[in-house]
C-alpha cells in the first residue's frame, strides 16, 4: 500500500477575515477592562425638525486612545425619576452578559439597578427581575480634536427613552460609561464611495471626510425634512473642496432606494473599477439597500465584500 500525503488546500484570508480578527482581539482586550469614564463637555443642537433633532456631543477622551471612526460602546442609562422604596438597600443581582465578558454575582442598590441595569423604556414592570436588561449601544465618533471626541446623535421622538434619548438630555459634567473600539467597518478614504446613510449613520461618513477621503457619492435618507437645511449647510464646505462628489438627499415619503434604482450600473462600474459601497443606518434601510445592490453587482458584490470594500453596518 502506498502513501500519499495530500495538503489540504484552506480557504486564503481575505482583507475582511484579517480585519475582524483583529477587531475580535481588540473587543477581548477592551471589554475585560471596566468602561472608560468619559466627561461631557458640551451638548449642543445642530438641527431641529419637526419630529427630530440631531445633538453634538463632545466628550473629555482623555487617556482613551479614541480616533475619529473609531466606535463608542455607550452605557445608556434610564432618566431619574426621584426616589422609591428600596432605592437604598443592596440588592444581589447578575451583571449583564456581552461577548467576551461574562454574567458574574454583583450587588448594587434598588436605585442603580432601576437606573443602570434594568431596561426600562417600556416602564417599570411589577416584577423588576423580569424586565429585559440595559444592553450597550455603539456610535461612530464622527470627529477627535486633542483630548475631545464629538459623537453626532440623532434621535426621533417616536422612538423609545433608550441610548439616544440618554445621550441627548447629558448635560456638561456628567459622566458617559463606554468602551472605544476600533471599527471594522470603516469608509476608505483612498477610494472613490457610494454611501448611502440614514440618522446617526453619517457619522463614519464624516468621520471619512475630516481625515481627508475624497469622491465620495452620497445618498442620506431623510425622514424629517426640517433637518435637511442643517445637512446642506454642512456639507457644502466638502461638495466645493470636491471631497464630496455629490449629494443627494431622499426627503420621506421617498427612499434611498428610489434615488438609487436609476443610478445601479453606475454603481456597479465604481465597484468594478475598484470603488466601494458604505451603507449606514437603520436596518430596514440597510436591508433594502443590500438586496438592490446585491441584484446589481451580482459576482462583483462577494469580491468586494471579500476586500471590505462592500460594507453594510446597520
Amino acid at each position: 500500500m502506498r502513501w500519499a500525503l495530500v495538503r489540504d488546500p484552506r480557504p486564503r484570508r481575505t482583507v475582511r477575515d484579517a480585519a475582524f480578527a483583529a477587531y475580535l482581539r481588540d473587543v477581548r482586550g477592551t471589554v475585560r477592562r471596566p468602561p472608560h469614564r468619559f466627561e461631557t463637555i458640551e451638548v449642543r443642537s445642530l438641527a431641529r425638525g419637526g419630529h427630530s433633532e440631531i445633538v453634538e456631543i463632545a466628550l473629555d477622551a482623555t487617556g482613551s486612545g479614541a480616533l475619529p471612526g473609531d466606535m463608542l460602546q455607550v452605557w445608556w442609562e434610564n432618566p431619574a425619576d426621584g426616589h422609591a422604596p428600596g432605592d437604598d438597600a443592596s440588592v444581589p443581582h447578575w451583571s449583564t452578559p456581552l461577548p467576551h465578558r461574562p454574567s458574574r454575582r454583583v450587588r448594587a442598590t434598588g436605585g442603580e439597578l432601576r437606573r443602570r441595569v434594568l431596561d426600562l423604556s417600556a416602564g417599570t414592570p411589577a416584577d423588576p427581575s423580569r424586565a429585559p436588561r440595559i444592553t450597550p449601544r455603539f456610535y461612530t465618533v464622527s470627529d477627535v480634536t486633542g483630548d475631545e471626541l464629538r459623537l453626532q446623535v440623532t434621535r426621533s421622538a417616536a422612538w423609545p427613552e433608550r441610548a439616544a434619548a440618554y445621550l441627548h438630555r447629558l448635560q456638561p459634567g456628567a459622566v458617559v460609561r463606554g468602551w472605544v473600539l476600533r471599527h471594522p467597518h470603516r469608509l476608505d478614504r483612498a477610494r472613490p464611495a457610494l454611501a448611502v446613510v440614514t440618522g446617526s449613520g453619517a457619522a463614519g461618513v464624516f468621520a471619512a471626510l475630516r481625515a481627508g477621503a475624497r469622491g465620495i457619492h452620497l445618498v442620506w435618507g431623510l425622514g424629517d425634512k426640517g433637518l435637511a437645511p442643517w445637512i446642506e449647510r454642512e456639507l457644502d464646505g466638502h461638495l466645493a473642496s470636491g471631497a464630496l462628489d455629490r449629494v443627494e438627499l431622499a426627503h420621506a415619503p421617498r427612499r434611498v432606494t428610489d434615488l438609487l434604482a436609476p443610478q445601479l450600473a453606475e454603481a456597479r462600474d465604481l465597484v468594478a473599477a475598484g470603488g466601494s459601497v458604505y451603507v449606514s443606518g437603520n436596518s430596514a434601510m440597510a436591508d433594502a439597500v443590500d438586496a438592490l445592490l446585491t441584484g446589481a453587482l451580482g459576482a462583483e458584490r462577494a469580491r468586494a465584500h471579500a476586500e471590505l470594500r462592500y460594507i453594510v453596518s446597520a
